[in-house]
């Protein structure tokens, strides 16, 4: 799932959350006095209303993890299979249009290409759930490489630690990699992953994108026309160690069990939330049916000074 469909969720449930500890914070501060100036039924309607609709809509949200979660176990599965697998030619050209990232990503593929002598682009990272050797902030390197047919093709040739953000670092370490001969790369059809509603704007005098989109980069820096996929570079590593390519590793978080269970508790806790109010409220109908009548009469017959518990 985009992590903007799970951020939309969590801010629901936060919503709900809200909602419900109002609600706890009513129950504790009601009083009798409140209970004769708030009328019980249009306090109550509200959440008559609220409740069934908030409920199916969890229990509906909570169903719908659970199905994303088959499919991204599913998913996981196969993804699996594509990193475990020997590295295969790289696509002809001519077949470029018909790869997709449902079907294609993560295939292990091998080629020879030039590094050429233009921008590089920086992805910024603080973590990442593909590597387990990579913690820390510092930015993923992308350079475009010639294949001997001509075509470019974009590359992500590692993890360069920068704490600092210092542009000149990721600059250094990848002059290193610019010999203008052939080299042997191994690596995984990746496609570009674009911008979503919470992703910060890119930084262009820094060359810095918060999202792998090599197709963005490519028109930014003039890297001419590039193939529709990007390769995540496993080897070979530079003399320096820096950048650091490596094989990736899928470590995806149970994030779709994690949501189920929060909207389905949610979704059996508001009931008992209106029921205690539900309960409160009929209590506060049946002391103010008694007190008003008491009221009355020592108002009426001026006990009050004999009966001091007949201050209101």
């Amino acid at each position: 799932m985009p992590d903007d469909d799970l951020r939309a969720i969590e801010l629901l449930i936060a919503i709900v959350l809200g909602c419900m500890r109002w609600k706890a914070h009513r129950l504790m501060t009601c009083d009798g006095e409140k209970g004769m100036t708030d009328p019980v039924g249009k306090r109550g309607t509200s959440f008559a209303v609220f409740t069934p609709v908030m409920v199916a809509l969890l229990v509906g949200l909570g169903v719908w993890q659970l199905q994303r979660r088959v499919e991204q176990q599913a998913l996981i599965a196969a993804l699996n299979e594509r990193l475990a697998a020997a590295p295969v030619p790289l696509p002809d050209p001519t077949q470029w249009a018909a790869l997709t990232s449902e079907k294609d990503e993560f295939r292990r593929v091998s080629f020879t290409a030039i590094y050429e002598s233009r921008l590089d682009a920086t992805v910024y990272s603080s973590d990442t759930s593909m590597r387990d050797d990579i913690s820390g902030p510092g930015d993923w390197a992308f350079i475009p490489a010639r294949l001997p047919n001509g075509d470019t093709v974009a590359i992500d040739v590692g993890f360069v630690p920068n704490t600092t953000q210092d542009r000149d670092q990721p600059d250094r370490v990848v002059a290193q990699l610019i010999t203008n001969k052939p080299v042997n790369l191994t690596g995984y059809l990746r496609f570009p992953v674009t911008a979503g509603l919470f992703t910060p704007n890119v930084e262009h005098d820094k060359r810095l994108w918060f999202t792998r989109d090599h197709l963005a980069m490519a028109q930014a820096l003039g890297w001419d026309r590039v193939a529709p996929f990007y390769i995540d570079l496993e080897a070979p590593v530079p003399p320096s160690g820096i950048p650091k390519p490596g094989p990736l590793q899928l470590q995806v978080p149970d994030k779709h069990m994690r949501y189920a269970t929060t909207c389905f508790s949610l979704a059996g806790s508001l009931p008992i939330a209106f029921g205690c109010d539900e309960a409160k409220s009929v209590n506060i109908d049946v002391n103010t049916a008694i007190e008003s009548p008491l009221r009355n009469t020592c108002q009426s017959a001026d006990l009050a000074p004999t009966f001091p518990k007949c201050h209101y």
